[in-house]
């Protein structure tokens, strides 16, 4: 359960949600049962969601710059990201009480690596 809440870690700040359970995963993953295969699913949905919010931002930046879109607001942008966040937040809860229940965790809203 404390592997899945290590996602955490994007709270603070995006990578950290995928460094901190890559540091779990690479320590644990010969020693404890199934940590492999939730390992691999949580990195793999926390690195779609830096890339995708990575991607976003360069998106807007490169929008606004080029004055494509006149009407881009931050509020729209603080709405979108705390979107985003909260996504990511549901998601891994989610995930960490289906794991707590004894189903592995695996999440399909990822681009699979």
């Amino acid at each position: 359960m404390l592997f899945n809440l290590s996602q955490l870690g994007f709270i603070a700040f995006p990578l950290l949600g995928i460094l901190i359970p890559f540091i779990i995963w690479t320590s644990k993953k010969d020693k404890i049962k199934d940590v492999d295969q939730v390992g691999k699913s949580i990195l793999n949905f926390q690195i779609s969601w830096t890339l995708l919010l990575f991607f976003m931002s360069i998106g807007i930046v490169i929008t606004y710059k080029l004055e494509l879109a006149t009407n881009i607001f931050f509020a729209g942008i603080l709405l979108t990201f705390s979107a985003m966040y909260l996504m990511n937040f549901i998601v891994m809860i989610f995930n960490t009480l289906r794991y707590y229940n004894e189903n592995l965790s695996n999440t399909n809203l990822h681009f699979p690596f």
